[in-house]
């Protein structure tokens, strides 16, 4: 997902936007040491996204002279 910008500068870097930008991040969790089982992280649902493959066309229309 890219990241919001404004005027091409990420609003992960401007001081009063970076709170809200964090809170939309959500962080991968590293299982190591089965942390499930040990009831250090639960599991609400797991999601999954392929993206098979991504076009761009761009037509323009015939010119009259």
């Amino acid at each position: 997902m890219p990241f919001m910008t404004t005027y091409g500068i990420s609003h992960r870097r401007v001081p009063e936007m970076r709170e809200s930008e964090n809170r939309k991040m959500i962080p991968n969790v590293a299982i190591f040491g089965r942390p499930i089982e040990k009831g250090d992280l639960a599991v609400a649902c797991i999601n999954r996204l392929m993206i098979n493959a991504v076009e761009y066309s761009l037509h323009f229309g015939p010119v009259k002279f």
